[in-house]
Parts: C-alpha cells; sequence; structure tokens
C-alpha cells in the first residue's frame, strides 16, 4: 500500500484532517516556518513537528531584520518559532506570513492563531482568507490552527468555505496529515522507475530455467546466490570426519562447522552450530557433537552487523522482499521493512532508512559505520532473483554479516524452498 501510495488512517476525523491537507499545496520539502502569538503554543507546535518528521527552518539575515522592525517591543527573542506575543496588529501577522513564504529555505507555514474573543473576530476572517491566497500564489501550505470560540464558529467557517481554504482544531492533527501529503510528493519521486524494471524482468524470465522444487540444498543456494553477485563464505559440503579434516586444511582455521541437512530450520536450536573452531584438536570434537548430516565447514567470518534478507511469493503481490537487523533476535527486534519486487537502489535505501537499527548502520556511539552501500545493492540482486525466479515460495538469507563501511558483507547462511 506505501508502494502504491495508499495513506492509511484510523479514523474518520483523521481522513477529514488528510482531505484538508490535500487540499493544500504539496510541501516539497519538511522545513517549516512556525508562526504562534503565544510561546507555549510555539514550543509546543515545535514538538510536534519533530515528531511528524519536519523541521523549523532557518531563516535568512534579510527576514530577521524585517521581522525586528515590523514587531513592537522587541523583547521577545526571534527565533524558528516565531513567537508574536507582542504585535497586536494581525495586519503583520499576514505580511510575516508573506515573508515566511518567500524564504527560499521555508517548504510550509505552521499558523498557530488565538485571537481576543470578538475583538479580532473580523480581522481573524481576513487573516484566514487572505493566508488561503498566500498559500495558492506560492505554492506552498499554510497550516491554519485555531480554535475558535463556540459562537464564531459559523462566521469563521464561512471566511474559510469562501476562501476554499481549510482549518485545523489541532496542531498534532495538522501535523500528522501534512505528512502525508509530503510523503505523496515523495512518494511521487519513485514510482517512475518501476514499471521498466518489472517489464524487463518479465522479458529476461523467458530464458532463465525454472529451479527444482523442494528444499534446496544450502550448496546449490550459495551456487544460485553467488550467480546474483552475492558473496558466501568460503565453504565445504562433507559426509564423514576425514573428509572434514581435509576440507578444513583446505580452508584454513578459524571454522565453523553445521549441519547441512535442509530438514534443520533453526540449526542454532539444534545445537547445530559450532563456531570459532581453531585446529584440528577442536575440530574433532566438534564434529562428534553434530549429529545430523551432512556438514558444511565454512571459513569465519569477521565480526560485524548480522543482517536479515527475506523474500517469498506472496498470493497476491507476487515476489517481496524483507530487510532487518538479523541473527537469533530477529524475532525479538521485529525490525523490518517490506517491498514487493522489484526494488531500485533508492527504494533499497529507503527500506534501510525505515529501520529502527538504521543508527547502528552508521556508526552508534563512536562506532565504526558499516557499509550501507553493500546492503543497497544486495537487496536490489536479491530481488532481482525473486522476480526472475517467482518459483521461490520462501527465501531467508540470515545472517548477511555487513562489515565496515567499504568492506561489503559476506553471507554464512541461507534456507531456500521452491513450489
Amino acid at each position: 500500500m506505501r508502494e502504491a501510495g495508499v495513506h492509511r488512517v484510523q479514523s474518520l476525523k483523521e481522513m477529514a484532517d488528510c482531505f484538508k491537507a490535500f487540499s493544500l499545496p504539496t510541501p516539497r520539502g519538511p522545513n517549516l516556518a512556525i508562526i504562534s502569538r503565544s510561546g507555549g503554543h510555539a514550543v509546543l507546535a515545535a514538538d510536534s513537528a519533530y515528531r511528524h518528521g519536519f523541521h523549523v527552518a532557518s531563516f535568512s539575515d534579510d527576514f530577521f531584520g524585517m521581522l525586528s522592525e515590523k514587531t513592537r517591543a522587541g523583547v521577545i527573542r526571534r527565533t524558528n518559532p516565531i513567537d508574536l506575543g507582542d504585535v497586536f496588529d494581525l495586519n503583520v501577522y499576514l505580511e510575516i506570513t508573506e515573508d515566511a513564504l518567500r524564504e527560499k529555505g521555508v517548504d510550509g507555514v505552521l499558523v498557530v492563531h488565538s485571537y481576543a474573543l470578538h475583538i479580532e473576530l473580523e480581522s481573524t476572517k481576513r487573516f484566514l482568507s487572505l493566508s488561503g491566497e498566500l498559500s495558492k500564489r506560492y505554492g506552498k501550505p499554510v497550516v491554519f490552527c485555531l480554535m475558535p470560540h463556540r459562537e464564531d464558529w459559523p462566521g469563521l467557517l464561512s471566511a474559510a468555505e469562501a476562501a476554499h481554504f481549510p482549518i485545523f482544531t489541532h496542531v498534532d492533527e495538522a501535523l500528522a496529515a501534512l505528512r502525508q501529503s509530503f510523503e505523496y510528493f515523495r512518494h511521487q519521486g519513485i514510482v517512475s522507475t518501476k514499471g521498466p524494471q518489472e517489464r524487463k524482468y518479465k522479458e529476461d524470465r523467458a530464458t532463465i530455467p525454472r529451479l527444482p522444487t523442494g528444499a534446496m540444498s544450502i550448496d546449490r543456494v550459495f551456487h544460485l546466490l553467488g550467480q546474483y553477485g552475492l558473496a558466501v563464505a568460503d565453504f565445504r559440503i562433507v559426509e564423514g570426519m576425514n573428509e572434514g579434516l581435509d576440507a578444513a586444511r583446505e580452508i584454513g582455521y578459524p571454522l565453523a562447522l553445521k549441519t547441512a541437512s535442509s530438514h534443520v530450520l533453526h540449526k542454532t536450536e539444534h545445537g547445530a552450530v559450532l563456531l570459532d573452531i581453531e585446529n584440528e584438536a577442536m575440530f574433532v570434537k566438534a564434529f562428534q557433537r553434530i549429529e545430523i548430516g551432512p556438514y558444511l565447514i565454512q571459513r569465519m567470518v569477521p565480526s560485524g552487523c548480522e543482517i536479515i534478507i527475506g523474500g517469498r511469493n506472496d498470493p497476491e503481490f507476487g515476489p517481496i522482499i524483507l530487510c532487518g537487523l538479523g541473527g537469533i533476535f530477529v524475532e525479538v527486534y521485529n525490525d523490518v521493512a517490506v517491498r514487493v519486487a522489484p526494488i531500485d537502489e533508492e527504494m533499497a535505501r529507503q527500506m534501510i532508512e525505515e529501520l529502527r537499527g538504521a543508527i547502528i548502520l552508521k556508526g552508534f556511539r563512536g562506532q565504526q559505520p558499516y557499509d550501507a552501500g553493500y546492503l543497497v545493492t544486495t537487496l536490489v540482486n536479491v530481488s532481482r532473483l525473486l522476480v526472475e525466479h517467482p518459483e521461490i515460495n520462501v527465501l531467508d538469507i540470515n545472517p548477511l554479516i555487513l562489515m565496515g563501511k567499504g568492506n561489503g558483507g559476506i553471507i554464512v547462511d541461507v534456507k531456500l524452498q521452491v513450489v
């Protein structure tokens, strides 16, 4: 639904707010000017803006110079959000709103308006109506929030309807709706490449042989992944101890030893994964502990960030791809992003950014950043695999060990089921 540009809401009220936001010009960026005559309202509005993924815009020196000229006592510090508590002429509010819309770094204006009972009703109607005109003229949304007195509602609604300009009553609800409008704008920039990708893959698919039905052996899966440019840890499949010792000498210590049986889904739970085997004596003991053959011998991979990449053929959507933080805690974290395949590099980057754990990939608390670029390429290649082989029912790459920036990553375990 996200890929199709569908915006989900949880109530009729939220839907009505979205209708209002979509009647305004679409914001081209996340930077807002916030204007209020109440410092408290201004701070709450700024908090709400950040909560919904917006930022307070940076103003030019010329703008702040204008603000100093048009305000009265000059006792309130000039920042964004703009506190106009010492200004009592709503015509000045309108001028400041227009000047904010002129600023190149401003993508929209949030006006949090409170007015004196009866005294400012007519000037508020004018402020409301002309704000709508400014929004259309500059092609930027002016989100107008006020909590009117009950007896003033009819007159204010009439002014808003005449200007075809919506009124919001709660800042948080208004910004939640504006966020949907902003997401729509961002979505338009990535949908154009998907159609050509799908057609290309469909054209190529006719020449690609079908994979055999059933659970694919680990060595065949690794070979298949290699055909799609995915790096796997150096490995051997063996049946017995002596063959295993020969393979261990070829690969070199330290090693990992696992069962290669396709019937064991969770190797760790069955004690069928032994790591950091440093010599032949340790290898013999480890081999004797794993009861289910055949056996997978792998070179130990340096530590890194464990990533899961999954895929399946959904009966409604076709091939879909999943990415998240991997390892044995993947079900605990439940931190994943999903897309309909195929995806391009931009969509892969968006998947990664959706993860709560994305901050870890960027380098958390002085740790080195991981190779997110390699992960992007891997996701694109896996999505191509899923589209070119729609017979794949389940693909589970867990984990891909992602190394430091510029050092790529290595797949150490994978399961693949074909129907």
